[in-house]
């Protein structure tokens, strides 16, 4: 299911490309830029849901108050803040040099014994950076946990 998946959303990718609605020729699940492709799935695996991208979704209940919230200003969205306030969502290869600059995992040596450092930054929580750094450290684990991608269209499926 993974695969059929897969291989509709790089269709519907370079579809949208060829009719100049995706310049980038890259996907993104938000059913505002990107139509919902009706990507069901099954009782033992999941289907694609539209995810849109902005900062209410960080927010428990969507909502962020800053007079009785504990987050430290640091670790507020706050990425080129929009007309209405929200950061701009951007992709993490966009903050590399080229458009090559990210990969899931680096082909060039595939038997690496680690994937590399996870840092925390401002949140005050360790948790979750603790649990990356453990599949980081396990490269087998790592692969495991997708199915399958396209690093040139942003599709990772996991």
């Amino acid at each position: 299911l993974a695969h059929i998946h897969l291989d509709a959303i790089c269709r519907a990718v370079d579809d949208r490309q060829m009719a100049g609605l995706c310049p980038d020729g890259r996907w993104v699940n938000d059913p505002v830029l990107f139509p919902d492709l009706g990507l069901h799935g099954t009782h033992t695996s999941n289907g694609v849901i539209p995810f849109c991208p902005h900062d209410q979704q960080y927010f428990v209940c969507g909502h962020f108050d800053r007079e009785t919230s504990k987050l430290r200003e640091t670790a507020v969205p706050s990425h080129v803040l929009d007309e209405e306030g929200d950061s701009t969502w951007v992709r993490l290869a966009d903050f590399g040099d080229h458009s090559d600059a990210c990969h899931l995992f680096d082909e060039s040596c595939p038997h690496k014994t680690h994937l590399g450092r996870i840092r925390q930054g401002a949140l005050d929580n360790g948790y979750f950076v603790e649990a990356l750094q453990a599949i980081a450290l396990r490269p087998r684990l790592a692969r495991q946990l997708f199915y399958c991608w396209d690093t040139r269209r942003s599709v990772y499926i996991a």
